[in-house]
């Protein structure tokens, strides 16, 4: 991808092209001889050009850069529309477009990825965190929020967390988890957590703690699993 925009159009606020650099890059069906003097409508499909006519006249209307994305002969095109204003009124459009196919696709590759990680949780019964001193910054997983039995509005502090957890199991908790980030490596411990609503909940969680390079942060990620069921299948 290169690193300025790949194709302009130069229009004016009536949407005939003044001015154009390497239309044919990502539209094909475009041909820049021919596009001088005449209206975008002539050349591009209708639907490419309602959605450019819709940015345009938002463009002219707030006299301020739009800018929007959409796909075209399977290619993601980004396109920034920059007004040139003279006495406070659009005299003319400059229409920058990039292809940003490779960035997108990855964009997409880490949402399935991200997707497919929340499910395999989900049928798991796992959930996982990470935490970073520098930032004081937990993170959890909507899975160990449903562990957890709590929602979106709950707060991720180790905190609010070691609240959670049985009044017997929690100073051992809190201590085997400090010790881990101040030595950092691995450890695994059991212990059970009162859901808000009073359940009993059975864990076991995996911590591994290390300090970044050449600081003395410590970084950590935890992966819980809830165990409830095979402790019920054990008891029985």
């Amino acid at each position: 991808m290169e690193s300025s925009h790949d194709s302009l159009f130069l229009i004016d606020p009536s949407g005939v092209i003044l001015k154009v650099k390497d239309a044919t890059k990502h539209q094909s069906y475009l041909n820049s001889d021919e596009m001088i003097g005449k209206h975008l409508r002539q050349f591009l499909p209708d639907n490419v050009f309602q959605n450019w006519w819709c940015h345009i006249e938002e463009t002219i209307k707030i006299r301020d850069v739009v800018e929007f994305e959409d796909e075209e002969d399977q290619k993601y095109l980004h396109h920034r529309i920059v007004p040139l204003v003279e006495e406070e009124k659009v005299q003319k459009l400059a229409i920058f477009i990039q292809e940003i196919t490779e960035p997108k696709s990855y964009e997409r590759e880490l949402l399935r990825t991200s997707l497919q990680l929340k499910k395999t949780q989900e049928l798991s019964h796992m959930g996982s965190w990470d935490w970073d001193k520098a930032t004081g910054i937990l993170n959890c997983s909507e899975e160990l929020h449903r562990i957890l039995g709590v929602d979106e509005t709950f707060q991720p502090t180790f905190e609010n967390i070691d609240a959670l957890i049985h009044p017997d199991d929690r100073e051992m908790c809190i201590k085997k988890r400090e010790e881990l980030f101040r030595r950092g490596g691995t450890a695994e411990q059991e212990f059970r957590i009162l859901r808000p609503d009073g359940e009993i909940i059975h864990l076991k969680q995996f911590i591994h703690a290390f300090f970044e390079t050449n600081t003395e942060s410590v970084v950590a990620f935890g992966i819980i699993r809830d165990l409830t069921e095979i402790s019920k299948l054990a008891r029985d």
